[in-house]
């Protein structure tokens, strides 16, 4: 399964969730609101295979 990490959410780039109005930011909307999250070792990771 291919996967988009939530390094990018969790503040791994850019600061991430309530990091501000920044690209990071703006990206990280877009994987949370297109994507289902899962969680594998209390990491929350998205399948950007399967859009919602």
């Amino acid at each position: 399964m291919a996967c988009a990490a939530d390094t990018i959410g969790a503040g791994g780039v850019g600061g991430g969730r309530g990091g501000g109005e920044g690209t990071a930011s703006q990206i990280s909307q877009w994987v949370e609101d297109s994507f289902t999250p899962s969680t594998v070792d209390g990491v929350t990771i998205y399948d950007s295979t399967a859009e919602r």
